[in-house]
């Protein structure tokens, strides 16, 4: 669920990174020489995290996934703008599901990773601008990550739909993820015991100019999104 900002063109290399031994372009990943050309460039770009769950990954843990499927455009199957790079995941939940790639098969996907409204960005001058759309997420003390049902009768009500039917689709509330987004707040919880209000708050605004600063943060736009609304509570608190 992070916004992954497209260069205007793909790197000049592009096109000879999806042809096959014959010298002709391939739709099939496997039948190329260098996939992993591809692979390095589109990590780099997404600062090392999968582009649905942010989960820290590598060359060697990570797929090539398409925004729009293969099977609803082949000729899209190589095109720099529709291609992201995400976690591998083989590992099913109490729920019996994956996530990310493989719990949404060759499901329609709302392309929220392209909205930059959707996210917390920082920008050059070292303050952030707060997404139009970050509002419509609710990150919860025990890991899970919910589509904010104020909206649900609301003008943007197909918003709340596209980010509903985005977590259900990639599954991202797989018990794997809320556990390791749970690892962070527990700890975070820890510091927190004894201080006052006003400590509470200075402590949660330093772990989120902390993340905000760190684009490769492991489920950063989670803890953004939870730690905006402790900032908020806190605030509140007298």
């Amino acid at each position: 669920m992070q916004f992954i900002h497209k260069n205007n063109l793909p790197p000049n290399n592009w096109d000879n990174w999806f042809v096959d031994g014959n010298n002709t372009r391939s739709h099939d990943f496997r039948l190329l020489p260098t996939p992993h050309q591809a692979k390095e460039f589109l990590l780099i770009e997404q600062k090392g995290l999968c582009a649905y769950c942010q989960k820290k990954i590598e060359v060697e843990n990570a797929s090539i996934e398409h925004v729009i499927p293969y099977s609803q455009n082949m000729n899209l199957s190589t095109i720099y703008y529709n291609l992201v790079i995400v976690c591998q995941n083989f590992i099913t939940d109490s729920a019996n599901k994956k996530h990310c790639d493989k719990a949404r098969g060759k499901s329609l996907l709302p392309p929220i990773i392209f909205h930059k409204d959707f996210s917390f960005i920082l920008n050059d001058d070292a303050t952030y601008t707060k997404g139009e759309y970050c509002k419509l997420f609710i990150a919860e003390e025990d890991g899970t990550l919910n589509a904010n049902t104020i909206f649900y009768n609301d003008t943007e009500g197909s918003l709340y739909l596209q980010v509903l039917s985005f977590i259900a689709i990639l599954h991202l509330n797989h018990d794997n993820l809320k556990a390791a987004r749970v690892e962070f707040l527990k700890g975070w919880e820890m510091n927190l015991i004894g201080k006052t209000v006003k400590q509470q708050k200075a402590f949660w605004s330093r772990r989120f100019a902390d993340i905000l600063g760190n684009l490769s943060h492991p489920y950063r736009q989670f803890l953004l999104i939870y730690l905006d609304k402790k900032i908020k509570q806190s605030g509140k608190i007298k």
